[in-house]
């Protein structure tokens, strides 16, 4: 988030952005389709935030939490129109929510966990399971359908 880190042991998260200012390069982590651990040159400063869950504080604002413990107070037209499991690009320079990437039908997710974790794909259909096990969603990855957990999921 644009400050500083000298420590060596800081932890870097998926869709974090390093930045050498020396160099003036800039990485976001994120994996391969095998699964590892994969560091990408990236261009702007712009995070992907997958929402986590909203909340109504007890002073009646309205919060955003992400996946990565990263909060965010919002207005409540912005509150309403985003739900969990959405993306949110977020600008650290300008602190504001550039866009809303919502996770439907027809959009492009990353899978961020599972068997098919570092892949991109396309949403077809959700299967719901009313609390019994994880919600499904049907992908198609590398033109062949394929299964995933929604919680796995991140639109793109």
């Amino acid at each position: 988030n644009s400050k500083r880190v000298n420590d060596i042991k800081t932890p870097v998260g998926l869709f974090d952005i390093v930045e050498i200012k020396k160099t003036k390069e800039k990485f976001t982590l994120l994996f391969d389709e095998l699964g590892k651990i994969k560091i990408v040159n990236c261009k702007d400063d712009n995070l992907y935030l997958r929402v986590a869950k909203k909340t109504i504080t007890k002073g009646k604002k309205f919060q955003l939490n992400f996946q990565n413990g990263f909060n965010l107070l919002v207005d409540e037209k912005a509150f309403k129109k985003i739900s969990v499991g959405d993306t949110v690009v977020y600008d650290f320079a300008k602190k504001k929510i550039l866009s809303e990437i919502p996770l439907k039908e027809g959009n492009f997710v990353y899978v961020i966990d599972g068997k098919f974790k570092g892949h991109f794909g396309k949403i077809k259909s959700f299967v719901k399971y009313n609390g019994v096990t994880k919600d499904i969603i049907e992908l198609e990855l590398d033109k062949a359908t394929h299964f995933s957990a929604r919680d796995y999921c991140c639109s793109s």
